[in-house]
């Protein structure tokens, strides 16, 4: 298998397929980026039906198949740190920027702001896919 780096480098190939959680904020951000590579990629998933709809299947999925799984950081995290060990995660594929607010330790307004802040920052994807 090619070592792929980049989404530019996913998109622009046509070995690999790559998919990402159905209904999910990565899937409405690729179905509603205005850049030609994001909507290309949408429309390659699309056509392919490489959806899934649960991060642990798109994990599976990039395990055993030729496919790279794109979603958030710390969910490829975890799983990159789960047996067996036979894949590679690609950080900060589209300059994800991190967000943080100090707030007093068991302050009730954590969990809100920590959800906002999360939304705001669905653009922050990661790639997972198995290497041989």
């Amino acid at each position: 298998m090619k070592t792929i780096n980049s989404l530019e480098e996913l998109g622009n190939q046509n070995k690999t397929k790559y998919g990402v959680l159905s209904n999910g904020s990565v899937q409405k951000f690729f179905k509603e980026s205005e850049d030609p590579l994001y909507l290309k990629m949408f429309s390659h998933m699309r056509q392919y039906q490489t959806f899934v709809n649960a991060t642990s299947e798109g994990v599976t999925k990039a395990r055993s198949e030729d496919y790279a799984y794109i979603t958030e950081q710390p969910y490829l995290e975890y799983y990159n740190q789960q047996k067996p060990c036979n894949t590679r995660v690609l950080n900060n594929l589209l300059q994800a920027k991190g967000y943080g607010i100090g707030l007093q330790q068991n302050s009730p307004y954590t969990n809100r702001i920590s959800v906002a802040i999360l939304a705001v920052s669905d653009e922050s994807f990661y790639l997972q896919y198995t290497y041989l």
